[in-house]
């Protein structure tokens, strides 16, 4: 048994003999039942609550998305931490039931997409992006899908930006869509991907086999029944299209459901955790471990079975290794609520039986909100099964309950940074940094990339550069990669730093600054074949910007997918189009780019 640490003081006056029982001091040993207390605070309920440092003060702040009464639709609703306090900041967003954090036009502030039903019965589903100007979240009107279900960025092209990947029902679980849109220097352009669309889904990018770009995990109800699914990024197509291959691993199939990358066993690679439902509704947890190829091991850990919830890797004892945060139902319907904390004990995973309210139709999130070094828990979700529902939202504080304090310390920075460049393309490498909790294996690595020094406007680390602060509790951008590569740089000097990251979320500071440039002249794209876009069709003119003059009437062209559109495929010897400046091709100056035609493509009439 565990006692709590008290000191008694003892003060003698004339009138009487006073006992005095001191607070508590930061390193008291708590017992299992303190492990975790819930912090006294007045928050609406909602479905979705997310940390993030959206104002740069360092200290994580809140965003609150979805739920719902018998009338209306919650609010969103993001708070700023001032000291503990939580403040409603009055910002203008979306209802919805999803929302994800990130920097996607590398300003060096948090901005938000939220996604879900606008509507009561999932009705009126929408996707928004919100442009964070100086704590003000602006509309940026974004043509994207509506959905009800689930939206994550992500970089899967490495041309330093954060794209956005949506899916979801578009009509209440009849009609589902996936839609992976590229973001074009803040124009999300959708590609085409042909990944699935899901209903009750869950969507986790991540390097799993370490190749240098970003896999996505899916899963879902999709088309046929429950899928659960890793989907390898095999790289561009022509077109401007992109290769996704289904690497065809037998995951249980699961829907209802939230899925998690973290490396628990701190070999080096991504493992998986998921919550769901099966196709019969009932109630399944599961960790795979990653054994390198397509080889996902079901470790059959001894976990209550929960679904319809959330789930959430992080270091919560400061011992180095990943533990473990669920929180659902028993079944598909509701039943049984509850939240468990796992730790991780050398691979095997330990019910600490804490008091922490379940909830399901939720969310849950480590992270440490009062900077004390070691990770708080923050969850959303339903508690009630018929009306009237009853969201919560709630934060609980960690206070450490093991036999010897051990506060998190940061990773040493990492060491020995160089660069290759090949054209408009950047190779970046370090050496590996070290940690007193977690081992060298189980760290993760975050980079910026700027035009100045200091600066993140080509890739945004989401952390503080002078100090290392996470400004999101998330593995790092390079995952356990300390070589990264990327591309379609537009000419000029780059400076660039990067830092480590542990299984608490706790950045380095970034390491000593490197740089590179980028040659005028190495922007092009020597596997483009002559792309062109055109809003003209039959008996048009088509006009030869070459001396020859070809000008010729375009006749029954077929169309075909293009990088920017609609396009025609030209791969001649003799003649050249001219295409204007584009954004999408981040040229700085005008340029002039020439794509070959074939005469016979085309019908002249001569």
């Amino acid at each position: 048994m565990k006692i709590k640490s008290y000191l008694y003081l003892i003060v003698l006056s004339s009138a009487l003999l006073q006992i005095v029982f001191a607070k508590p001091s930061a390193r008291t040993l708590y017992g299992l039942d303190t492990l975790f207390t819930e912090v006294a605070l007045s928050l609406p309920g909602c479905e979705t609550a997310l940390w993030a440092d959206y104002d740069n003060d360092g200290d994580l702040d809140l965003l609150l998305v979805g739920g719902f009464d018998s009338t209306t639709m919650y609010p969103s609703r993001i708070y700023r931490n001032d000291y503990g306090t939580f403040i409603d900041i009055g910002a203008s967003l979306s209802s919805g039931n999803r929302a994800a954090w990130g920097d996607y036009d590398n300003d060096g502030d948090l901005d938000i997409v939220v996604s879900g039903p606008t509507g009561l019965n999932n009705s009126n589903p929408v996707t928004k992006i919100y442009r964070n100007d100086n704590g003000t979240f602006v509309d940026i009107n974004a043509p994207l899908l509506g959905v009800v279900g689930t939206v994550a960025w992500a970089d899967y092209d490495n041309d330093d930006d954060l794209d956005l990947f949506v899916t979801g029902s578009i009509d209440n679980g009849y009609t589902y869509s996936g839609k992976l849109y590229r973001n074009d220097n803040g124009s999300f352009v959708d590609i085409g991907a042909g990944l699935p669309g899901m209903w009750a889904s869950s969507v986790a990018w991540g390097d799993y086999d370490n190749d240098g770009d970003l896999d996505v995990l899916l899963s879902g109800w999709g088309y046929g029944g429950t899928i659960n699914k890793i989907f390898r990024n095999d790289g561009p197509l022509a077109n401007g299209g992109w290769i996704f291959t289904d690497i065809l691993v037998d995951l249980y199939p699961i829907a209802n459901n939230d899925v998690a990358w973290g490396d628990y066993d701190s070999d080096g690679d991504l493992d998986i955790a998921y919550t769901g439902t099966t196709y019969g509704y009932s109630a399944v947890f599961k960790i795979y471990r990653n054994d390198g190829g397509t080889n996902f091991v079901d470790i059959n850990a001894s976990l209550q079975q929960l679904g319809v919830g959330a789930v959430a890797w992080g270091d919560h004892d400061n011992d180095g290794d990943l533990d473990l945060a669920i929180s659902g139902s028993t079944d598909f319907f509701g039943a049984n609520p509850t939240t468990k904390i796992y730790r991780n004990d050398n691979g095997i995973f330990v019910d600490l039986q804490v008091s922490v309210t379940g909830t399901w139709h939720n969310s849950l999130s480590w992270g440490d909100y009062d900077n004390d070094g070691d990770l708080d828990i923050l969850m959303g979700g339903l508690t009630s099964t018929t009306p009237p529902y009853n969201f919560i939202t709630k934060i609980y504080r960690n206070n450490l309950g093991s036999n010897s304090f051990t506060s998190n310390t940061v990773p040493t920075a990492p060491t020995d940074l160089s660069t290759s460049v090949s054209g408009n393309a950047v190779t970046l490498n370090w050496n590996r940094s070290t940690d007193n909790q977690t081992s060298q294996n189980g760290l993760t690595y975050n980079l910026r990339i700027g035009t100045s020094h200091g600066g993140v406007q080509e890739m945004s680390p989401m952390a503080n550069v002078s100090t290392g602060y996470r400004k999101i509790v998330q593995l790092g951008n390079t995952y356990h990669r300390n070589s990264w590569t990327i591309k379609n740089l537009p000419p000029g000097a780059y400076y660039w730093s990067v830092q480590a990251i542990d299984g608490a979320f706790a950045g380095s500071v970034f390491a000593q600054e490197g740089s590179f440039s980028i040659e005028p002249g190495t922007e092009k794209d020597t596997n483009v074949v002559a792309l062109w876009h055109f809003d003209e069709g039959s008996g048009n003119i088509l006009h030869d910007a070459s001396p020859y003059h070809n000008d010729g009437v375009i006749h029954n062209a077929t169309w075909v997918p293009g990088r920017f559109g609609l396009a025609l495929h030209f791969n001649g010897l003799t003649s050249y189009v001219v295409l204007p400046n584009s954004p999408s091709l981040k040229l700085e100056n005008e340029f002039t780019l020439e794509a070959w035609l074939s005469l016979d493509t085309l019908d002249f009439g001569y």
